[in-house]
C-alpha cells in the first residue's frame, strides 16, 4: 500500500529530456586544476546553477575535494550548497542589507564591494568573515582606492574579519598579457594599502578558470575556477598555456527523444516562417527540445544531433519546445534516443559546437540549459 501511494504522489516518470553528469570527469578536472596550483587553495565557483551543470549534484560531487569553500552567487544558491555539502560557502554577489540576517555566519563568507553593505555588516556587531573585493581596472565591481581607505578605517574598529582580498581578471583568456599584467600591478598596489592599515588577509586571489592555468606568481594563493570544472578550455589556441587546459574533460551529455516522424515530399516547408524546404522526399523527426529547454534559435538549420551514432541536421526554425531533425529514409522510430550534447570533444554536437554556431561562448550556452531537465550522476 505504501509503495502504491508513493507511486501516486511521486511517480517514477521516465523523462523525454535528460542529462548525464560525469562524477569521474568533474573530479578529474578538479585534480587537473589543482595540479597547476599545487601550493594554493582552489575554491570552485558553482554560480548560475553550476554553469548549467546543476548545483545540487555538483556540490555533492565536490564534497570530498580539497578546499574549504564553494562559491555561489546568491542566497538561493547558498541554501542549496548548505543543504548538500559540508563546505563553507562564499557568496560572490550582493544582496539587500536586510537579507544578510538569514545567513549562517559560521558557514558563510561574503564578497564585499561597497561601503553601504560593509557599514550594515559592521553594525551587526558580529564576527562576520568577508572577502574585500578591490577594483583592478575592470570597473565592474569592487573598491576603488578612495573608498577602500574609508572601508579599512571602518573595519579597524569592528569585529568583521578580512579573510581574503580578491578581484577579477578582465581578459585572462587572451594570449596578450598587457591588461592582465596591469591588473596584477594594480592589485598589489591596493594590497599594500590594506597592509598599511594593519590587516593581514589569509588569501589573495584574482584568477578564475583561465588564470588558474596561467598564473605563476606565488603572491596569489587562491584561485576560483568555474567553467573549467566542466571542461571548457577558455584559452585561445594562440595562448602558450592552451595545451594545459586541453587536459580537461567535458562532463555533460544531454539527450532528448523522438516523439513524431513526418513523411515529407520534395519542396515542402518546415516550421515557422518557412526557413527551410525539402529538396527531395524525406523524413522529419520531432523532438521535445526547443529554445525553452536550451536550444538557441540561432541553431535553426545550423546544428546537428546524433541518433544511433549518426549525425542528423536540424531543419527549420527551432520552436519554444520542439525542434525538427531531418532523418532521410533511415530506420528511426518514435521513442528513439537523440543525443543533443556530447561529452566527447571530437564530436560535432558539443557545447563548443553550439557556441560556435550561435557566435557566443560555451558559458552562455551552458547556463541557458533549463534547470528542471532531469539529470543523473554517472
Amino acid at each position: 500500500m505504501i509503495d502504491f501511494l508513493k507511486s501516486l504522489y511521486k511517480p517514477d516518470i521516465k523523462p523525454l529530456n535528460y542529462a548525464n553528469i560525469s562524477r569521474e570527469n568533474i573530479l578529474h578536472n578538479f585534480a587537473v586544476l589543482q595540479s597547476h596550483q599545487t601550493q594554493s587553495e582552489l575554491f570552485p565557483v558553482l554560480k548560475s546553477n553550476a554553469y548549467g551543470h546543476w548545483l545540487k549534484e555538483v556540490s555533492e560531487i565536490l564534497k570530498g575535494t580539497k578546499g574549504k569553500y564553494i562559491c555561489v552567487d546568491s542566497f538561493p544558491e547558498y541554501q542549496i550548497v548548505k543543504k548538500y555539502s559540508w563546505k563553507k560557502v562564499l557568496v560572490l554577489w550582493e544582496t539587500r542589507s536586510e537579507n544578510y540576517k538569514f545567513y549562517d555566519f559560521k558557514q558563510t563568507t561574503f564578497c564585499i564591494y561597497n561601503l553601504e553593505t560593509l557599514k550594515y555588516l559592521i553594525k551587526l556587531n558580529k564576527k562576520i568573515t568577508i572577502h574585500l573585493f578591490i577594483n583592478t581596472w575592470m570597473n565592474r565591481e569592487g573598491f576603488q582606492e578612495s573608498d577602500l581607505r574609508k572601508a579599512l578605517s571602518k573595519l579597524q574598529k569592528s569585529q568583521t574579519i578580512v579573510e581574503w582580498v580578491c578581484s577579477h581578471f578582465a581578459s585572462a583568456d587572451e594570449a596578450d598579457h598587457v591588461i592582465y599584467d596591469k591588473q596584477v600591478e594594480e592589485y598589489k598596489y591596493l594590497y599594500e594599502i590594506i597592509l598599511s592599515y594593519d590587516f593581514n588577509p589569509q588569501f589573495r586571489h584574482l584568477a578564475g578558470s583561465a588564470g588558474t592555468f596561467k598564473m605563476e606568481d606565488s603572491f596569489f594563493n587562491a584561485f576560483r575556477p568555474g567553467m573549467s570544472l566542466f571542461w571548457v578550455n577558455v584559452l585561445s589556441r594562440e595562448d602558450l598555456y592552451y595545451d594545459k587546459a586541453e587536459e580537461l574533460k567535458l562532463c555533460m551529455d544531454m539527450y532528448s527523444t523522438v516523439v513524431k516522424i513526418q513523411n515529407l515530399a520534395s519542396g515542402e516547408w518546415i516550421s515557422y516562417n518557412h526557413t527551410y524546404h525539402t529538396e527531395k522526399e524525406t523524413k522529419i523527426a520531432v523532438i521535445p527540445f526547443g529554445y525553452y529547454e536550451g536550444f538557441d534559435r540561432k541553431l535553426s538549420n545550423n546544428y546537428v544531433v546524433k541518433i544511433k551514432n549518426k549525425y542528423y541536421p536540424i531543419r527549420g526554425r527551432i520552436c519554444m519546445n520542439l525542434a525538427m531533425i531531418e532523418i532521410w529514409d533511415d530506420k528511426i522510430s518514435i521513442w528513439d534516443e537523440v543525443e543533443i550534447i556530447s561529452s566527447n570533444k571530437a564530436d560535432k554536437n558539443t557545447l563548443y559546437s553550439m557556441a560556435k554556431s550561435t557566435q557566443t561562448i560555451a558559458y552562455e550556452v551552458a547556463v541557458k540549459i533549463r534547470a528542471n531537465i532531469r539529470k543523473q550522476i554517472k
